[in-house]
């Protein structure tokens, strides 16, 4: 009897390791899974295919009805467009830049974020771009290598499609991280 008591209890940790790995991969799954539920996040990334380099005003207040108002920027004949947009408890800031009228770049940016909530809202970025346009190249850019803030290290993920360059920066600092992506021509 002693032994099938035994058995009778192996038997049950066996169900419960795979109770336990079947929460685990769920829970996995689920982290990703966040990124495909968040239409207001994906909206906003799929303006990187949507948007055209060379689209007018019109075509963006088109795709983005919240867009503001045509403003003068820096330079002869270049306007800008601001759109603020807000992603769950993160506020987003984008850019459309237009010479003579026509959109030269544009892409959004957070405000500083804790480590831990940049580091969850740029994989869900990045899980939806690159189901949205592929697999990215990447670089890591060191203090030393840049013209930036002497403790900034900057991850950049890019894609390169009908002549425009694509891409979804991490910039992450001592105190602060900090979540971008924009579009120019290449």
């Amino acid at each position: 009897m002693n032994v099938f008591n035994q058995t009778l209890g192996r038997i049950r940790q066996i169900g419960i390791m795979k109770c336990a790995l079947l929460i685990a991969l769920l829970a996995a799954c689920a982290s990703t899974a966040l990124a495909d539920d968040d239409p207001a996040l994906r909206r906003l990334l799929s303006l990187f295919s949507t948007v055209h380099l060379g689209d007018d005003y019109a075509a963006i207040k088109k795709l983005a009805p919240e867009i503001g108002a045509l403003h003068p920027d820096a330079g002869d004949d270049n306007t800008e467009a601001l759109l603020t947009a807000k992603v769950g408890k993160i506020a987003l800031r984008g850019e459309f830049n237009f010479a003579q009228g026509r959109l030269v770049s544009h892409g959004f940016s957070t405000g500083e974020l804790a480590h831990p909530q940049a580091h969850d809202f740029l994989i869900r970025c990045i899980t939806i771009l690159e189901e949205l346009n592929g697999e990215s190249t990447r670089s890591v850019e060191l203090p030393s290598e840049s013209d930036g803030p002497a403790d900034s290290i900057g991850v950049s993920f890019n894609w390169h499609k009908g002549g425009a360059l694509l891409g979804l920066d991490f910039s992450y600092r001592r105190q602060f991280a900090t979540v971008s992506w924009g579009a120019q021509a290449e």
